[in-house]
């Protein structure tokens, strides 16, 4: 092949390099999950009335609202650790997106079901009180639009939209569970299953 032939080829192959300057590589990040093991509710966390029949009553009378009433109330537990996962994408100079997919919430001592629940939502935050990351509701189990309560175990999905990294790296969080509708008026508790997942993404320039 003559030289006046190969010059359109190398002008080509020249502006290919040009256009494709750069390599992005994705890979998926397994899923992880961690348990929190017997979240109670005492009757002492149960919302107790402030009036009966119109007369306001005593700070700690101890009368609780009526079977079949609905109420709410949040319980929290904290992690730590979970830096790990952001430490690991920093040293190794990729990107990446860390959210929830799943959260189980399974009954244990004194429940067979979540039927008592209208609602129940998952939020995290940071315990660091200096930190500039706003209070996140991570997922919501509503009965009255797409919720199964029926069972012995309630599914919550999460949002991709959500990237954990910045939380993660935090190192430790609250995670914080509000429960609404018509309680039990009994001690009773359940377990938390919390499922994390993601991507990385590394750019090779060429």
């Amino acid at each position: 092949m003559n030289r006046r032939n190969m010059l359109p080829q190398l002008v080509t192959f020249s502006g290919f390099l040009t256009v494709i300057s750069c390599v992005q590589f994705d890979a998926e990040v397994p899923s992880a999950c961690f348990l929190q093991e017997d979240v109670a509710i005492s009757l002492d966390s149960i919302p107790q009335l402030n009036f009966v029949d119109g007369e306001e009553v005593a700070e700690g009378a101890g009368l609780l609202f009526p079977d079949g009433v609905p109420v709410s109330v949040q319980k929290s537990f904290v992690r730590d650790g979970l830096d790990s996962i952001p430490e690991l994408f920093d040293d190794m100079g990729v990107e990446g997106n860390i959210y929830l997919t799943q959260v189980l919430v399974i009954a244990q001592e004194g429940l067979s079901d979540f039927s008592i629940l209208e609602r129940i939502s998952l939020t995290v935050r940071s315990v660091d009180s200096e930190s500039t990351l706003p209070f996140l509701e991570l997922a919501v189990c509503d009965r009255n639009i797409d919720c199964d309560t029926s069972q012995p175990f309630v599914e919550l999905a999460g949002s991709p939209n959500q990237n954990l990294l910045d939380y993660l790296r935090e190192g430790t969080l609250e995670f914080g569970l509000e429960l609404k509708g018509a309680l039990p008026l009994r001690a009773w508790s359940f377990d938390v299953d919390v499922c994390l997942r993601g991507a990385a993404s590394y750019t090779l320039g060429l």
